[in-house]
C-alpha cells in the first residue's frame, strides 16, 4: 500500500516537474452545432440552455403569427413540442435540468397567451394559467407575467410576487435556482427605468451607469450577478452599455474593437458573460463573450463557422456551451457553441482560463481517482474524446503543454 502511495506521488511530481516550465493558452475554442428548426418551418432561433447541453428554441413569430417551439438533446436533431389540445401555436422560453420547458401557448393569434409546462422525459404538458412565461428554473417555477404583475407560475399553483405595487410597471425576465430573478421597473427611487434585483422578498434598484439613462437587467446566475444593459446617446442617437453588476456596483464591460454600443443577455456561474456587441452606424452587430476581463467576437473562436455569420447569443450554462443564432445561405437558424476540450480545469470547479502545470497535477489526480470531476471538467479536459478522463487525456495534455 505504502509503495502504492509512494508511486502515485512519484508521478504526480513528475508530472508537475515536466510542465511546470511550459504554460498554454486556454482561449476556448467552439464548434458550431446547427440546431435546426421546428418542423415546417425555414428558420428558428435557441433560447434556452440546461447543465446537461439540452436545449430548446422556436421558429415563427409569437406575437404576429404561427410558432412552434422545438427541443434538442445534446445538440442532436431537434424535436417539436407538441401542441395544447385545442392549441395551434406555441413558444418555448426556457430549460431546466429536469428537462422540464416553460411554454406560452395561443390558441390563434388573435387570443391571450397561456403559461404551460412540458415535461420532455414524459412527453406531459400541464397549463399553469393566464399570461406570458419567461423563465424556469429546477424546481419547475416559471418566471412570467399574468394580468399586468410578475408571476411565479407552477404545478403548485401560481403566485404574484409582492413588493412591486409601487412602481408603474414592472417586468422580470431571468430566474434563477435560489429564487431570485431579475428585469427592470419604471418608478422608484431612479424614476425612470431600471434594472433590479429580486432576492430574498426584497427588490433591489440598481440605478444606471454614469452618463447614461435606462437600465435593463437581463442576465442573472446563482451568485445573485446580474448582466444587462443601459442606454445612452452619441450625437442624438441611442445607443447601450453592456454592463455587470455585484453587491451595489455595476460595472461597464465595454464593446469589442471599433465598436460603440453592447448588451449583456446572460452570465453562468464561473462569471462567463455573453452578448452582442456592435457599430451603430454601420449596422454591425457581433456576439461576445466576455470572461477574464477580456471581450472576445465569438465568430473569431468557432473552428468550424465557414458559412455562417453568428448574428446572436441567447444563454450560457455552466460547461459554456452557448445558444444563439446564426445566419447561413440567407437563413437565420437556432444553433449552439459547444467549447472544444483545451485542458483548462485547474482550480478545482473554477477554472482560471489557463492550461500549466496546474490542469495536469489537477487531470493526473481524476484519472487516478483521489479527486471526482464534474461534468464541466469532463467537457473541458476530454481531449481524445471517450466520454472519460483517462491516462489517453493526461498524454495530450503533456503534449499540448510541453514545447521543446
Amino acid at each position: 500500500m505504502k509503495a502504492k502511495q509512494f508511486y502515485k506521488n512519484f508521478l504526480l511530481l513528475f508530472l508537475v516537474l515536466l510542465a511546470s516550465s511550459t504554460l498554454a493558452n486556454a482561449t476556448t475554442q467552439y464548434l458550431l452545432i446547427n440546431l435546426g428548426t421546428a418542423q415546417g418551418f425555414g428558420e428558428s432561433t435557441a433560447i434556452g440552455i440546461n447543465s446537461a447541453g439540452n436545449t430548446v428554441g422556436s421558429s415563427g413569430d409569437p406575437y404576429d403569427g404561427l410558432s412552434r417551439g422545438f427541443f434538442n438533446q445534446a445538440g442532436g436533431a431537434p424535436s417539436d413540442i407538441p401542441f395544447l389540445p385545442g392549441y395551434f401555436y406555441n413558444w418555448a422560453v426556457g430549460i431546466n435540468d429536469n428537462n422540464q420547458v416553460a411554454v406560452d401557448n395561443r390558441v390563434t393569434v388573435d387570443t391571450g397567451y397561456d403559461v404551460s409546462i412540458y415535461d420532455i422525459d414524459t412527453n406531459t404538458s400541464t397549463i399553469l394559467g393566464n399570461g406570458l412565461a419567461n423563465d424556469i428554473n429546477n424546481s419547475g417555477t416559471i418566471l412570467g407575467k399574468s394580468g399586468g404583475n410578475i408571476t411565479l407560475f407552477s404545478i403548485g399553483g401560481n403566485t404574484v410576487v409582492s413588493g412591486f405595487s409601487s412602481y408603474t410597471f414592472a417586468q422580470g425576465d431571468t430566474l434563477n435556482n435560489n429564487g431570485a430573478f431579475t428585469g427592470y421597473v419604471q418608478g422608484g427611487s431612479y424614476g425612470g427605468t431600471q434594472a433590479f434585483l429580486y432576492s430574498n422578498n426584497t427588490v433591489i434598484e440598481m440605478g444606471t451607469l454614469p452618463n447614461s439613462g435606462r437600465s435593463f437587467g437581463r442576465g442573472l446566475n446563482g451568485l445573485d450577478q446580474v448582466v444587462g444593459s443601459v442606454e445612452f446617446y452619441i450625437v442624438n442617437t441611442l445607443h447601450s452599455k453592456a454592463f455587470f453588476w455585484e453587491n451595489g456596483v455595476m460595472s461597464d464591460l465595454g464593446t469589442l474593437d471599433g465598436h460603440d454600443t453592447a448588451n449583456a443577455t446572460d452570465i453562468n456561474n464561473l462569471g462567463q458573460i455573453i452578448g452582442v456587441s456592435g457599430k451603430k452606424s454601420a449596422g454591425l452587430y457581433k456576439p461576445f463573450i466576455y470572461e477574464n476581463g477580456t471581450m472576445t467576437a465569438l465568430e473569431d473562436l468557432v473552428v468550424n463557422g465557414g458559412g455562417w455569420d453568428i448574428s446572436g447569443a441567447t444563454a450560457i450554462n455552466d460547461a459554456g456551451q452557448i445558444t444563439g443564432t446564426g445566419y447561413n445561405n440567407g437563413q437565420s437558424l437556432a444553433i449552439l457553441l459547444t467549447p472544444v476540450p483545451n485542458g483548462d480545469i485547474a482550480p478545482h470547479s473554477a477554472p482560471d482560463g489557463s492550461v500549466n502545470a496546474g490542469d495536469l497535477l489537477l487531470l493526473t489526480r481524476m484519472v487516478l481517482g483521489s479527486i471526482t470531476y464534474t461534468g464541466d471538467e469532463l467537457l473541458r479536459a476530454d481531449l481524445n474524446s471517450n466520454a472519460t478522463l483517462d491516462s489517453g487525456d493526461i498524454v495530450l495534455l503533456l503534449q499540448l503543454l510541453y514545447t521543446p
